[in-house]
Parts: structure tokens; sequence; C-alpha cells
């Protein structure tokens, strides 16, 4: 791995590290995380990993809900995955252990699902863990693959690589149908990989967020950027997601604030400023109407339109690694630091 990049995601796990201990073992909030468990409000799902809690390699890296929401997928950066009943909270069966970790994981129908390991390839599993069909080989060059994600409901994928470029792939094939890339140097002690990746609500375009800090937008079938936007300091991003089709929303390491990207001037501007700790993880609802922001105080709900805050609770502990919306936009998933699974549902969040 590239010793920046190590350095990088070293100091990102002391800080989370920190945080975890000044906030996600704060007594009060163990308490109130037993009483919002206890009335249903927040359902703790297991723990993908084993018990060392603070390790790196015990993060939840990727989550996933099926079409249905009865069923939740969460896969380590240890490479181990485990799929649970989202009502009965029970685990309902593992998947292999995927090589350097898991890059991402998505439902296929409800029936099976789309596993990627970091170092490839990306696999199809049946519920019982049963391969389903061959396997899709990364472009070797691309190197170890970062972020994983659908498109057209699965016909296509997107791959971010350390390079650093972007990949689409066809997901029956297995063709490469382009490689972009995104980055400014081509010596590799001095490269800036892509950090975080998401699509825009109409799958029209892809958002790359560097870890110079830099953002990257590119149109799916020109397969070209049609907006870069550098950082003037020296910052890289912890948390990126659509808030539209014309909207992106992303928050910068160390940093209190929620940022707005407005895709076609370019442009940023501050839209909320959270607190005293920053912004971890970002997800848009399925219907559009919300955008959840995790940080270490709390989970906070904003309308999507004019970004105001709409409800927040800070009823659980741990910190949040990665954060998904139920298909119903009405609960949400967090994959924590310490392995485990929370699930929140509308009666966890009040009113600020």
């Amino acid at each position: 791995m590239n010793r920046s990049l190590s350095a990088f995601l070293t100091a990102i796990a002391l800080l989370a590290a920190t945080a975890t201990a000044q906030l996600g073992d704060d007594p009060k909030r163990k308490k109130d995380e037993a009483v919002a468990i206890k009335k249903k409000r927040v359902r703790r799902l297991g723990q993908v990993l084993g018990d060392n809690l603070q390790s790196p390699d015990n993060m939840v890296d990727a989550i996933a809900w099926s079409p249905d929401g009865k069923q939740l997928i969460a896969g380590g950066a240890d490479g181990t995955l485990q799929r649970f009943d989202t009502k009965s909270t029970k685990q309902l069966g593992t998947y292999p252990t995927q090589d350097a970790g898991c890059a991402g994981v998505h439902f296929n129908g409800t029936d099976k699902v789309w596993i990627s390991g970091r170092k490839g390839p990306i696999r199809l599993y049946h519920l019982d863990g049963k391969p389903a069909q061959g396997e899709l080989a990364f472009k070797k060059a691309a190197g170890i693959a970062y972020h994983f994600r659908p498109l057209d409901g699965g016909n296509r994928f997107i791959t971010a690589h350390g390079n650093p470029e972007v990949c689409i792939w066809n997901t029956r094939t297995g063709e490469q149908l382009a490689n972009i890339w995104i980055g400014k140097s081509p010596d590799p002690e001095k490269r800036s990989y892509i950090e975080l990746l998401c699509v825009s609500p109409n799958g029209n375009r892809i958002a790359a967020g560097r870890t110079d800090g830099a953002v990257c937008v590119i149109d799916i079938e020109s397969k070209s950027i049609v907006q870069r936007v550098k950082n003037d300091g020296e910052k890289g991003i912890d948390a990126l997601a659509f808030v539209d089709d014309k909207r992106i929303a992303l928050a910068r390491n160390n940093e209190p604030e929620l940022l707005i990207l407005d895709v076609k001037s370019g442009k940023t501007k501050k839209a909320v400023d959270i607190g005293r700790w920053w912004i971890l993880a970002l997800a848009r609802s399925p219907d559009g109407k919300q955008l959840a922001a995790a940080t270490f105080e709390g989970l906070w709900l904003f309308d999507t339109k004019k970004l105001r805050l709409k409800l927040k609770t800070s009823c659980y502990s741990g910190t949040v690694r990665r954060m998904c919306w139920g298909p119903d936009s009405k609960r949400l998933a967090t994959g924590m630091n310490d392995s485990s699974v929370l699930l929140f549902e509308r009666s966890a969040f009040v009113k600020p």
C-alpha cells in the first residue's frame, strides 16, 4: 500500500478511537442506547467481526439492504460478511471471507448478492453462500479496488482503484467498458487516491472524492470528467453524497461543516455547521427527501430541499463507519467501528 495512504488511514483510525473514547463510551450514551433497544427504537443486529473492537481491521466497511427491506448484509474490513433479518435481528448466513477486505456489497433482487473484495474479483452469490456466477476479474493494472457500486440495477458496475481511476464494467461478461483517470501525478508517492464514491439519483453521474480533498464529477455515458473541484487546503474528504442531481454534499477531514457543491458551477458553500465534531458519513434517502449525517455526537437528518435540520439522535454508543437507508426511507442502518450493525427506527429520532 502507498506509504502516504497507509499513514492517512492510520491517522483516521487513531482519531476515531480517541473520539470514541470521549463520546462513544460515554455512560449516558450507553444507557440511552440500552433504553432505545429495549423500546425497539434501535435494533442491534450483531457483530460482523471479532473482539478487538478498536482495530482498523474490525470496522464495518460495507452495508446494504435487500430491495424488500427484510434483510441486511454487512462486510468488514477483514473481509468477513454476514446477513441479518432486519425484523428479528437474527443472523441468517455468512459468506466466504474476501481477500484484503470488503470493497462493496449489493443485493441482486432478493435472492442473490454481489460481493467484491478489495483485490477483486466481483462475485455473485446465492443467499446460502454458494457461487451463482463466474468471477468478474478486475483489470490487474488498476490495483486494489477501494470502492464498488452497481449501475442500472446491477447491469453495470463501477469500481474505484488506487491509481487513481474509476472503471466501469459489464456485469454479464466482465468486460471493462471504460477506465477514467482522475489523478494528477503518475508518481505513486504523490498520487491522490479515491477516498469516496457515489452515484447521482438519476444514475448519470459519478462523484469521486480524492484523498487530497479534490472532487471529480464524471458523466457515465460520455465517460468524461465534467467537473473537477480542487481543495485549496490539504484536508481529504470524510463523507460524500449526492443531495440531488445538481448538488453534492461533502465534509472534509476534521471540519464540522456540511458543504454543498454545485455540480454545474463547481462552487462550494457551507450549508450547516454541525458542531464541534466532524462528519463521518452522509447518506441520501431513496425517496430523495432526507440527507443523513453521522458525527461522533449523533445522527442528524436534514431535508434535502433547504438542508434544514429536522431530526437527530444520540441514543447509541460507538462510532459510525458506514450508513445506508432502508428502501422505505424510514429506517437507517449503520456499520460501526466496533464491528456492530445498528438499525434505527423513525422513533429513535427527536426534534432538535
